[in-house]
């Protein structure tokens, strides 16, 4: 499946529409949910755009058809400080990249930004680890994770604790 600016292929949706699929077989045939499939089809019908019209086209062409140009995903979004973030994961071996998002958000609502949501913000810091040769480790805290393994003897009745 091709993905332009983070949706699914438009140009599937409208070619299985064209081939009279309803929207619960094309989601499942696109792997999306109903709802993108309903929104596609949507602003299809508004622009008067049709598998036709699409058929010869690139998928991101199709896109700009229905949709218009993609716009820059990280206009419009408060600036991570990345330097800090790395900071205060090696000042504290405590520190969560949750707590971090949190104050990042808190502070660009204050500023009346608009704060990346958390996964981003951990993608975009991970690939900033990555440029900048940062090594991004989970530091484990005794009693922090808990793994057991309760076994049960079935002939025996007895219980085994490893």
């Amino acid at each position: 499946m091709i993905h332009v600016n983070g949706s699914v292929s438009y140009r599937d949706i409208l070619r299985h529409h064209a081939n009279r699929m309803s929207q619960s077989q094309i989601a499942s045939a696109c792997g999306c949910a109903r709802s993108t499939v309903q929104d596609v089809l949507k602003r299809a019908c508004e622009k008067g755009v049709t598998w036709e019209d699409v058929a010869g086209l690139s998928e991101t062409a199709a896109y700009e058809l229905i949709r218009g140009r993609p716009r820059d995903q990280s206009s419009g979004f408060a600036a991570i400080d990345h330097e800090r973030i790395k900071a205060e994961m090696e000042r504290d071996r405590t520190m969560r990249l949750t707590i971090l998002w949190e104050e990042y958000a808190m502070l660009a609502a204050r500023n009346g930004e608009r704060p990346y949501g958390y996964s981003r913000f951990c993608e975009l810091y991970a690939k900033w680890c990555d440029e900048h040769d940062v090594a991004v480790t989970r530091k484990f805290i005794p009693g922090d994770i808990g793994e057991f393994d309760w076994a049960l003897s079935l002939l025996t009745g007895k219980h085994h604790y490893r």
